[in-house]
């Protein structure tokens, strides 16, 4: 999927969620941050660097799974 595709997608979904709903329930439970740190650790810059903002503006998250 090229760049600009994926930046429409993207901001197809956010619409979407905000206009429409249809986002996750939040829940009471967090992952451990040394945890996520240790999974995002090995990401290239730039998704480190979206997924460290959006822990900053919305907390830790509920769950975390390492890629296979």
């Amino acid at each position: 999927m090229e760049q600009e595709e994926k930046l429409k997608t993207a901001g197809i979904a956010i619409f979407k969620v905000q206009t429409i709903g249809g986002a996750e329930k939040t829940t009471k439970t967090f992952v451990n941050m040394d945890k996520v740190k240790s999974i995002i650790n090995d990401w290239n810059t730039m998704s480190k660097k979206v997924a460290n903002r959006t822990i900053e503006q919305d907390g830790p998250p509920n769950e975390a799974t390492e890629s296979e």
